[in-house]
């Protein structure tokens, strides 16, 4: 029912899944990237009929590999904007098996872990994400075998961190450390 908006947006506005995820599995600049992935947030949020479609056409994998291989280059609004889509839908069931059985959640780990290549709203998105995560022990598995817990570690050891993200990292560590392997992770680490 929502459609209404789309046609009236102008030809500028990218509006269709299939354009964003053509732009995202091609080869354009990091400002080609970050627009696409700024307007794939905005139509996941505006239109939640699409959020199955992100997944089924790829477009989601697509957003996890421009992360990954750093396609928006120092464009910290891009990093953000993808880590900004990841949050959106794992709003839904079907968002949120994807985000645990992909490789969404080890492509986060790499925002926190270098958040001085992702930029600060990026990492501290992607913190907000695993706080989610974390409060459901269902996804505790899919969060250890990711490096989470060591990347959570890196980055409230960094420089990017700092104020009320570091206090979210540290939640999520807490929410893991119910696992004795998030413990051991903890004490190796010097992190408590």
């Amino acid at each position: 029912p929502q459609r209404h908006h789309s046609e009236a947006r102008g030809s500028r506005e990218m509006s269709d899944l299939t354009e964003i995820g053509g732009i995202l599995n091609g080869s354009g600049d990091p400002e080609d990237f970050s627009s696409a992935l700024n307007a794939l947030h905005r139509l996941l949020e505006s239109d939640a009929g699409t959020q199955g479609p992100c997944i089924s056409q790829g477009v989601a994998d697509a957003t996890v590999a421009a992360l990954e291989r750093r396609k928006c280059g120092t464009l910290a609004e891009g990093h953000l904007a993808a880590v900004k889509v990841m949050r959106t839908l794992m709003r839904n069931p079907e968002g949120l098996r994807w985000m645990v059985q992909g490789r969404a959640i080890p492509a986060l780990s790499g925002v926190l872990s270098r958040s001085e290549d992702y930029g600060k709203s990026a990492a501290q998105e992607a913190v907000i994400v695993f706080l989610t995560l974390s409060a459901s022990r269902a996804n505790e598995e899919a969060l250890l075998r990711s490096g989470s817990v060591e990347a959570m570690l890196d980055f409230v050891k960094g420089a990017e961190g700092g104020g009320q993200a570091d206090v979210l990292a540290m939640k999520v560590l807490m929410n893991l450390s119910s696992s004795a392997s998030v413990r051991t992770i903890l004490v190796g680490a010097g992190g408590i």
